[in-house]
């Protein structure tokens, strides 16, 4: 056999049994010299034929044919070559192989070997190789690229020299591959290093988030948060990743974390998030712990997910925070409730006034109560003349559609398992009303469907019965929805039933060209595609038919699913008469991919000029299905494909040219002449253009020449201009990290560069950053006269830098700074906001002093959040120059104070607290800077040092401040949705407390404060009610001496505490008409129970219970 027959006989074989055939060839060229001829023939052939060779050496074992690939110019080619040595080469081959390759493939077959499973991995040569590296002397950049690759003992024997230069994606690698030294040397770098380092905040983050996606590695995450917890607040660390995998330890290591984490909404992840397993493995006094910190733990809406103690539980701590202004709860919510906590909540909700004002409303708890309970609430109801209080009354004749389809709906709320053989009757009676009613609307003609499918399950003979008598009566309907069949009776059992009252039907449906109502039932029950053999014809008989309309076209996706998981052994055999009668459905992926991987024959009735020409769906499929197998087809199918897309592309009337003229770039064994052609001088540019960008996607080299050659014509202009060019290469050599590389950027430093060139040259110079000479090039650049090459430089990264480069790059930004042009300015210090550095020497302070009195609002914001962040910390004595030195310029000052408040906190900010009190005492000194100093104590000490202070400035508090510190004290309870005011809530033994000792101050000044924290404790709290000892202390302050204070306590509104109902059952039973004292929820809360804003405080009065 010769290379052309072989190559004619896979014309019309599949992919899988060309590769099989290719194999055993292999194995026959160990013993037969014809063969190993005919392997070598296929080496020195074609790219196409080349390809056939390589799969020979997975039967022969032999790799030579692979090393021989290796210079292939295609790229494709060399890396099945590669990935064939590194499988079946010995070790001197695959080393030799690896020394000799070009650097991108080198990485790509290193990491690839590394993640091969381990019989495959080839640890040892990767570890030879790393080895060999060292004895070569590699740049540092490259040798770190392999390095991660290799045996944890060598990466252990190098990693002290490297670990300091490591970047963040040196870190995520030694993460991967090393899991145990990356926790070992980030535990040393949280040890050593200062409070809130950025670059350790960076890094550990990524790496928790990285080993928090794996339950492999979760305790690792979990431990190293724990590390980080030491050194930064938690409230910038990732513990909603953690959280998804550790609940239970994440809970606990909040509650034991020192007052509230800002910013971080617990129910995002342990309710609505989670799934039901995590919401469960919190423990009740855990949840109710953190019902006490976080208000917005648990939303109401997923109060199901719990277990029946923890939702009674929850219920019992949060019930007045879920509940309206009005003093209702959903029904949603008391549904979820376990049985005895429902039955008095709905009774509670019958007893309110608001009910007396909307009596429908009553209906859905009257549901909730025991049945005997619920006859006798609902008889008013029953007689209304609101047809939508109507919805119990059973005498449905005359009743109009919409009380029938809500009554038909309420029905199909009821559980299935409740319906006993003596309520059908009575529910043949309710389907047969809404049948012979004049008025049947096709949503009620659903909801009946929908009711009478769902008792499959239970009664299936009287369901399907019934389903063919409501479809028969009223006409075919369409009515889209999976059944879940699964419960006590059999599947089989059930289809049976279906199959014998249902499948008659069927015949009628395809009599009337019901295609829309067959698509129904197919959807209706594809869950049990293999029990219903009727239905399987029939959807074969449509498929195959010749007056489908539309929405069969539209839905066939899912009928053929349908016929798969049915048939999934002979579902193909309709295939041949697709082809024939349904050309738009052969576009479907499912058709389309049993093709190409089966019969590989009929491949090319996709890409003939008639069906890719007339079929959007042809159009589609070549594009879609075929676009990633291109290297699966041969050479003619190939070349009948890039016809009719040439012939496409000299058409006017076709559009989307461009994705034409890309397809022919990806045709491996297609000559590039045609995309040549287009790509010509004299063609349209809209052809031409796109033709010239799709050389560089070419698997090998064949448009390197044209691409030189438009680089100097006018083909440069839009595709492939020279600063383009220029760009993209400066980026590729700067990965390559070479010293040769480094060497060439050099050289192009002393070149005329256009300004964008510039630009990417100070891009590709970051793989070089440990080089003296980078640093001079930056420092031009910085100092250049063009803003966009001087904001080049802003965003070097300081990952991997030694302390000497690290200066370098502070003194740059220090020019930066002094750049003329106001952007460069503003850029270089949102940099040092966002990215800040560590600047033991204070080589940028002086400046930024400087720039902190700029007229320009921005730049002295941007000022003052890079002092904050870079020096309050660990230099707050500069900081506290900076406030000496604006202190008389009130614009300034207040200007400053707000960015410093926007960064300090009292629980997790511990290390500005020196720098704060500094500031607090510079602000003692002027008279006029009271209002500063209260928000410096409110949002930036600690809870039990922020008495002493208010205790200081009492006597100079004026009216404005005083009315100030009341609204930081009651924390927001004015200012809507502003967050000026909502400072952290302090604990609740410090605010008793303040109260304490404020309210017994002489000053009255002093017991204004103190009344405003007894309000927070009895008003503001959630979940916290007025003692006896708290109305006392109410009391002394509404009798106190000044004015002032006794006015504001005398319209303090105490809430009367509600009484349980344990009556309610009697109370029920002889319709009493007792009053009781009730009180509306203080705090309702809309919508979703816990995210609207609050209701007024408790409403006191009396209404009757007897509902």
């Amino acid at each position: 056999m010769d290379v052309s027959t072989l190559t004619a006989g896979y014309e019309s074989i599949p992919y899988a049994e060309r590769i099989a055939s290719l194999v055993e060839l292999g194995k026959a060229s160990k013993t037969e010299a014809s063969a190993k001829q005919l392997a070598e023939d296929l080496s020195n052939g074609s790219l196409y034929e080349q390809l056939l060779g390589l799969e020979t050496c997975y039967g022969s074992h032999d790799v030579t044919l692979a090393l021989k690939a290796l210079n292939c110019p295609s790229r494709h080619l060399r890396r099945r070559a590669i990935s064939l040595v590194s499988l079946l080469g010995s070790d001197v081959q695959l080393l030799d192989a690896l020394n000799d390759l070009p650097p991108f493939l080198r990485r790509y077959a290193v990491r690839r070997m590394r993640n091969l499973r381990p019989s495959r991995r080839r640890q040892g040569i990767i570890d030879r190789f790393v080895d060999g590296l060292v004895e070569k002397g590699v740049e540092s950049e490259v040798f770190r690229g392999f390095l991660l690759y290799a045996s944890q003992a060598l990466v252990e024997k190098h990693l002290l020299t490297y670990v300091d230069v490591f970047n963040t994606f040196d870190w995520t690698r030694l993460a991967t591959y090393h899991p145990d030294l990356a926790q070992r040397e980030m535990g040393k770098w949280i040890s050593r290093s200062e409070d809130e380092d950025p670059r350790l905040l960076k890094i550990g983050n990524k790496i928790i988030t990285q080993w928090s996606r794996k339950q492999q590695t979760a305790d690792r995450a979990l431990a190293l948060l724990r590390t980080m917890a030491e050194k930064i607040p938690l409230s910038k660390l990732p513990l909603r990743a953690v959280l998804q995998i550790r609940c239970k330890e994440i809970t606990d290591l909040v509650l034991e974390a020192e007052g509230v984490i800002q910013d971080f909404e617990f129910q995002q992840v342990s309710s609505r998030r989670a799934s039901p397993k995590m919401a469960k493995s919190l423990s009740i006094n855990n949840m109710l712990a953190l019902l006490d910190r976080y208000e917005d733990t648990i939303d109401a809406y997923d109060l199901y997910m719990y277990t029946p103690e923890q939702r009674r539980a929850i219920y019992g701590k949060v019930r007045e925070a879920w509940r309206e202004s009005d003093g209702t709860l959903s029904t949603d919510i008391i549904c979820s409730l376990p049985s005895d906590l429902r039955v008095k909540e709905a009774r509670r909700c019958l007893r309110l006034r608001a009910m007396e004002a909307k009596p429908a409303e009553k209906i859905p708890y009257i549901s909730l109560l025991p049945w005997d309970a619920a006859i006798v609430l609902q008889k008013p109801f029953l007689q209304s003349s609101d047809a939508d209080t109507r919805i119990f009354n059973r005498q449905t004749t005359n009743e109009q559609d919409p009380v029938r389809r809500t009554m038909i709906s309420a029905l199909r709320t009821i559980p299935v398992g409740r319906w006993t053989t003596d309520h059908l009757p009575a529910l043949e009676t309710i389907i047969g009303h809404n049948l012979d009613a004049g008025d049947l609307s096709s949503a009620t003609h659903r909801e009946l469907l929908g009711f009478v499918t769902r008792m499959l399950i239970i009664h299936p003979e009287w369901a399907a019965a019934q389903y063919t008598h409501i479809q028969t009566t009223r006409g075919f309907l369409d009515w889209n929805s999976t059944l879940d069949l699964c419960g006590s009776i059999p599947i089989p059992t059930i289809m049976s039933a279906v199959r014998q009252h249902i499948s008659p039907i069927l015949t009628t449906i395809l009599s009337q060209h019901k295609t829309s109502a067959l698509l129904a039932i197919t959807q209706q029950f594809e869950k049990v595609p293999k029990h219903w053999p009727e239905l399987q014809e029939s959807i074969i008989s449509i498929l195959t038919g010749d007056d489908n309309d539309s929405t069969f076209s539209y839905y066939s996706d899912r009928t053929l699913a349908y016929l798969v998981k049915a048939r999934p052994k002979s579902w193909f055999s309709i295939i041949p008469e697709l082809f024939e009668k349904q050309r738009k459905i052969i576009g479907r992926s499912i058709i389309a991919n049993y093709v190409r991987w089966h019969e590989p024959q009929r491949v090319g009735i996709y890409i003939t000029e008639p069906y890719a020409k007339d079929s959007d769906w042809g159009r589609r499929s070549i594009d879609v299905h075929f676009k990633r197998q291109f290297w699966r087809m041969t050479p003619t199918q190939q070349e009948s494909l890039a016809s009719i897309t040439v012939t496409d592309l000299e058409d006017p009337s076709v559009v989307e040219k461009n994705k034409k003229i890309r397809r022919l770039a990806l045709l491996p064994f297609v000559d590039a002449k045609h995309l040549m052609h287009f790509g010509r001088l004299d063609e349209r540019a809209a052809i031409r253009d796109p033709a010239v960008m799709a050389l560089g996607m070419l698997d090998s080299d064949q448009g390197v020449p044209l691409l030189l050659e438009a680089l100097h014509d006018r083909r440069a202009h839009v595709p492939v201009e020279k600063v383009t060019v220029a760009k993209e290469a400066a980026r590729l050599i700067g990965d390559l990290g070479t010293e040769e590389a480094f060497q060439h950027l050099l050289a192009m430093d002393k070149q005329d560069l256009h300004k964008d060139v510039r630009i990417a040259l100070c891009r590709a110079l970051w793989s070089f950053l440990d080089r003296p000479q980078t640093w001079e090039i930056y420092s031009r650049a910085a100092q250049s006269s063009e803003p966009e090459i001087s904001k080049a430089v802003v965003r070097i990264p300081d990952d991997g830098l030694t302390d000497a480069r690290r200066a370098d790059l502070l003194n740059t930004l220090l020019q930066l700074l002094g750049h003329p042009n106001a952007e460069v300015r503003i850029e270089t210090l949102t940099r040092l906001e966002t990215s800040p550095l560590k600047d033991t020497e204070s080589i940028l302070s002086p400046r930024l002093f400087e720039l902190i009195l700029s007229p320009l609002e921005k730049e002295c914001e941007g000022a003052a959040k890079a002092i904050f962040t870079i020096y309050a910390k660990s230099h707050h004595e500069l900081v506290g120059h900076v406030f000496r030195k604006i202190l008389p310029n009130k614009k300034v000052l207040k200007m400053v104070h707000e960015q410093y408040i926007a960064v300090i906190d009292p629980v997790w900010n511990k290390p500005l607290f020196p720098c704060t009190r500094l500031i607090l005492s510079i602000f003692a000194q002027d008279r006029l800077t009271v209002s500063l100093r209260l928000a410096l104590i409110f949002n930036g000490m600690p809870f039990p040092e922020q008495l002493q202070y208010l205790l200081d400035i009492i006597p100079h508090l004026h009216p404005d401040a005083l009315h100030l510190a009341t609204m930081y004290i009651s924390r927001d309870p004015e200012d809507g949705y502003n967050n000026r005011y909502k400072t952290p809530e302090p604990p609740k033994q410090v605010a008793i407390t303040n109260e304490q000792s404020l309210g017994n101050h002489q000053d009255p000044k002093g017991r204004r404060l103190g009344l405003a924290y007894l309000c927070m404790l009895g008003g503001e709290r959630e979940n916290e009610v007025w003692t006896k000892e708290m109305k006392t202390k109410l009391e002394e302050y509404k009798n106190d001496e000044d004015p002032g204070v006794a006015e504001w306590a005398g319209f303090v509104d105490v809430p009367e505490q509600e009484e349980d109902d344990e009556d309610g059952d009697e109370e029920e039973r002889r319709g009493g008409a007792g009053k009781k004292v009730r009180r509306v929820a203080r705090g309702g809360r809309g919508g979703r129970g816990g995210r609207g804003g609050r209701g007024g405080r408790g409403e006191i009065f009396y209404d009757s219970d007897s509902d």
